[in-house]
């Protein structure tokens, strides 16, 4: 989860305001309202609210044209690993090392 959607960030979804609880995996964030209700809802369709920018420099723009069809395709691969080790409701040594590297334990 990207760290705008960490826990106690306030943000806009489905047109009210809500604080985001904790992820729920890579598709779902919980998020609560002022009046307790929780709502499980999809980081794609939730909006932060703008921040008011630090003066100085502004960020770097990246431009995504410059990555090869290798480069998207390991970032894919990385994608895929840590949404099943962020499925796992506990997570090994032996886990991640068999998940990133492709072997088992033994």
């Amino acid at each position: 989860m990207s760290p705008r959607f960490g826990s106690g960030i306030v943000v806009e979804y489905a047109g009210a305001r809500w604080r985001v609880q904790r992820a729920l995996g890579v598709d779902a964030v919980l998020l609560r309202s002022e009046a307790g209700e929780e709502v499980s809802a999809d980081p794609l369709q939730i909006r932060v609210p703008e921040a008011t920018a630090p003066t100085g420099a502004s960020p770097s723009l990246v431009d995504e044209l410059r990555y090869t069809d290798a480069d998207w395709t390991e970032a894919t691969r990385r994608r895929d690993l840590l949404a099943t080790l962020a499925s796992k409701p506990s997570r090994t040594t032996s886990d991640v090392a068999a998940a990133t590297l492709g072997v088992s334990r033994s």
